[in-house]
């Protein structure tokens, strides 16, 4: 992700301003990453999270949103199941923190949101 953010940086024909360089950060990445991710995804890092937590036995992925909402409604939690705390590791939306979980980065937060995580276990329990 790091890499991909200086690669969008430096391809950036945009003068960027002393002082001005967070802001001109943030926003390309809400432009060139975050909007429209599933489209904008190359090479592909979001749906290849995406499809390790959904594309699973159903009642494993409705597991893992669960566990995931706890998490990112909280910012950290405690871990809960070394099996599926291990499972959203490896999808790589939290990582361990001593004995805690919380999302990855403030990327993964905003792209896998409330909306997408209900929208997600909507499908999945119809």
């Amino acid at each position: 992700m790091t890499h991909k953010i200086c690669e969008l940086v430096r391809q950036s024909a945009t003068v960027i301003f002393p002082g001005r360089e967070a802001h001109f950060v943030d926003n390309l990445v809400i432009t060139r990453v975050i909007e429209n991710w599933e489209y904008q995804d190359e090479p592909e890092h979001f749906r290849t999270i995406r499809d390790r937590i959904l594309k699973i036995d159903k009642q494993k992925a409705v597991s893992l949103l669960n566990l995931y909402k706890k998490v990112w409604h909280s910012g950290i939690i405690d871990i809960e199941s070394a099996i599926k705390h291990s499972d959203l590791q490896l999808a790589g939306i939290v990582v361990k923190k001593e004995s805690q979980l919380k999302v990855y980065n403030r990327i993964y937060e905003t792209i896998f949101d409330e909306l997408w995580i209900d929208t997600n276990l909507a499908r999945l329990c119809s």
